[in-house]
């Protein structure tokens, strides 16, 4: 059973990979189905026949998803009258708001499928999700880009079309038709959490309060960018990104002050705390899937055998790229998230038994080996794809990562007493300015020190040794603890 859900999602994300280099016609995908059927009536290895099925089955998912925009939109030139309204929650910046829009008709001409066009507009007027717009100006089609770090080529075209973007408008004039057209649920969401923003800068100074909200909502839009840069510069960027990796490691904190009320119960109320938690973010599509990879993340801790954790890594990865297959190769995030994981479940247990001298007081030795196994995991990965090395990232993140959790609870004690007046907000806002200034001044102390950041040319290839050797390894040491828990018993 378990080889056979190996074997499927294996086929089914080579035959998205297969799709997304190669963009083969649907004869050639069909052709692959029909042997797979002649395989079957022959009665050969069903593991074969399993394979080529769910290649086919993911092929044809990408080319299902991958569709082009409608063509009345392609074929628009000039200035254009688009109407439609905002699907998302507009991305507010420091000096520009990029919204994503959902066209529904051009020059009185209705659209069909689902055609989205990213905005860059100015800070004002404020702009909301579900608000009805009539757009006007030059359509853009985006354009590759080369990285500054790495020299390597972004595919900032594939990165927007996995959201069904295929066109970019800059600074055009927007009139509102009407408003709160989106859906109910969504936009009760995205009232609370844009409250608790405007409570937690009533009741705390910046940029303190900025850095809050991006820990617990992932809004980076008011942190300073030399902050950003400081904190990317020492590898815990991860901390104001709701990323698989940092709320893997949150969800793990919220497991361990549950574990009072006993095994099932803390089970229930920490998976309720992570949903919770994604719905107040705002629910958008990559703090989904970071959030579902923390619960996952979370429930493999209470599995008592690990192969039955890989197999529910293996039925997550499949259900995520099913839902979008373009985010297997052009969504960094989930990549990372994925590593981060899989870190958790192979490296971690190897560990436990090599670090029995740090002291588990305050949790610091699962936080110090989650931490690590973490870092191991997905550092090769972040080399190819930044082209620089954080030299101090484990000691920062140990130094960090245990307050982050006290960081969020205090911070949401103080924006939601902040509902209620500044004054009672005052002892837990104050407690949460303590410890973000304590994680700045980390980030700060050790971005100082030389070398702090190294620009290493990470190529690919690189990156698939290094995964094989550690594969091997893993493999080898594992082999070796049940040979010595054999002969122990």
């Amino acid at each position: 059973m378990a080889a056979a859900i190996y074997i499927s999602v294996l086929g089914f994300a080579l035959g998205v990979l297969f799709e997304t280099f190669s963009n083969a016609s649907v004869f050639l995908l069909l052709l692959i189905f029909l042997i797979a059927v002649a395989i079957i009536v022959a009665r050969s290895p069903t593991i074969l026949c399993i394979f080529l099925l769910f290649f086919f089955v993911g092929a044809l998912r990408y080319e299902a998803y991958s569709k082009n925009p409608d063509p009345i939109l392609s074929d628009a030139r000039g200035k254009i009258e688009i109407t439609g309204f905002i699907s998302q929650d507009p991305d507010v910046r420091q000096d520009k708001q990029l919204i994503t829009f959902r066209a529904q008709s051009i020059n009185g001409k209705k659209l069909s499928g689902e055609n989205n066009i990213l905005i860059e507009a100015g800070l004002f007027p404020k702009r909301s999700y579900g608000d009805e717009l009539a757009v006007y100006g030059p359509l853009v089609s985006p354009r590759n880009f080369e990285d500054d770090t790495t020299g390597e080529t972004f595919d900032y075209v594939s990165y927007l079309q996995k959201d069904r973007i295929y066109f970019v408008m800059y600074q055009p004039i927007m009139d509102t038709i009407a408003t709160g057209k989106g859906n109910p649920v969504v936009s009760a969401l995205l009232f609370i959490k844009h409250a608790f923003e405007n409570s937690i800068d009533r009741v705390m100074s910046e940029p303190n309060a900025s850095l809050v909200n991006a820990i617990i909502l992932g809004e980076r839009h008011g942190v300073p960018q030399d902050i950003l840069d400081t904190l990317r510069k020492v590898g815990t960027i991860h901390i104001v990104i709701l990323s698989g990796y940092a709320i893997t490691i949150i969800a793990e904190s919220v497991r361990r002050f549950f574990s009072r009320f006993g095994f099932r119960t803390s089970l229930v109320l920490a998976s309720i705390s992570i949903i919770l938690f994604v719905l107040m973010t705002g629910a958008s599509a990559m703090v989904v899937r970071a959030g579902v990879m923390a619960l996952f993340a979370f429930l493999s801790k209470a599995i008592s055998r690990k192969h039955d954790a890989v197999r529910a890594l293996a039925l997550t990865v499949f259900l995520m790229v099913l839902w979008n297959p373009m985010i297997l190769v052009f969504d960094i995030s989930f990549q990372v998230s994925i590593l981060a994981v899989a870190g958790l479940i192979f490296i971690s247990p190897i560990f436990e038994n090599k670090f029995t001298k740090i002291t588990e007081k305050f949790g610091f030795r699962e936080i110090f080996i989650s931490t690590l196994s973490a870092q191991i995991a997905v550092l090769p990965y972040l080399l190819y794809v930044t082209g620089s090395l954080s030299l101090f990232s484990v000691p920062a993140n140990i130094l960090i990562l245990p307050i982050l959790p006290l960081t969020m609870l205090f911070g949401l004690f103080a924006g939601a007493a902040g509902f209620l007046s500044p004054i009672i907000a005052f002892p837990f806002s104050a407690i949460a300015y303590f410890f973000t200034s304590y994680e700045l001044f980390v980030a700060k102390i050790f971005s100082a020190l030389p070398f702090s950041s190294v620009a290493i040319p990470f190529p690919f290839w690189a990156v698939i040794v290094f995964y094989l050797l550690t594969a091997l390894k893993l493999f080898s040491m594992t082999s070796q603890l049940r040979l010595a828990k054999k002969s122990s018993t």
